[in-house]
């Protein structure tokens, strides 16, 4: 598809700027990207109260990276972020395929704006204070890796298993009651983090998952895992981890945490 080029601003003549128009002018001079885009950096760099710098690479988690004169990823990590912060012009941000919102445990919750990013490939959502996901969110049909790490997230949604290229999924330390029998369909999912998450069971559909290779678990869920499924999954290959606590290093030793393989 070829897009026509974004329209170049004006140059204004014999017009005395306010110093606050001086300031967006200049931001929107320096970002090498489409119109609309410039405009959602800046809404969020109002909402925010800090200017959002380009980046090389995304090995710093506050700034974006720009790729063929378009936004690709985005990193907005330790900022207080709240999902009221987020203005609806983060939509024109269409072509990222990384968003980093981590370790803003005041974001609570996300925008239904996040499912309209159709080239996602990756989302870091560790610590975030979330309680649930948009039904939304599982629109994101290319993402491959998502970490929600330490969240109180209790129930995911019903079509989550539309996520079908996920290939990477951290639900470590959450609150979940149970797995949507959706999860079943996440066909291209290699590696599962379920440490720390007291489930009741898991759903059947779990069989299905024929793509996982590491599947991580703590010693309390260990004792429980069912032993079907446990066979089922050696013999495609699957390595079971689990965190235990033991002494290391004979008297005068300690109690260290270690990882096992079941």
């Amino acid at each position: 598809m070829i897009f026509a080029p974004e329209p170049r601003y004006r140059i204004m003549k014999k017009k005395k700027l306010k110093s606050n128009e001086k300031k967006e002018k200049l931001n929107l001079k320096g970002i090498p990207v489409t119109v609309k885009e410039k405009k959602a950096l800046l809404d969020l760099e109002k909402s925010i109260g800090e200017k959002i710098s380009p980046l090389e690479d995304f090995h710093f988690p506050y700034g974006y990276v720009v790729e063929n004169k378009h936004v690709v990823e985005l990193g907005i990590s330790y900022k207080n972020l709240k999902e009221d912060l987020i203005p609806h012009s983060i939509v024109n941000l269409k072509w990222l395929t990384k968003i980093d919102f981590s370790w803003n445990n005041t974001l609570k919750a996300l925008p239904i704006e996040i499912g309209s990013f159709e080239f996602m490939e990756e989302i870091e959502l560790a610590n975030c204070g979330l309680k649930t996901l948009p039904d939304e969110f599982c629109n994101l049909k290319k993402l491959k890796h998502l970490s929600l790490f330490f969240n109180g997230i209790k129930y995911l949604p019903e079509s989550f298993g539309n996520l079908t290229n996920l290939i990477k999924l951290d639900l470590n330390g959450h609150y979940l009651k149970e797995l949507p029998e959706s999860f079943g369909e996440l066909h291209n999912l290699q590696e599962l983090n379920l440490k720390g998450i007291s489930l009741p069971k898991l759903p059947d559909s779990f069989f299905e998952l024929k793509s996982l290779k590491e599947l991580v678990l703590d010693e309390s869920q260990i004792r429980n895992f069912p032993k079907l499924l446990k066979r089922k999954l050696k013999s495609q290959g699957c390595r079971i981890y689990y965190d235990a606590r033991e002494w290391q290093g004979g008297p005068g030793g300690q109690w260290e945490t270690v990882t096992r393989i079941l």
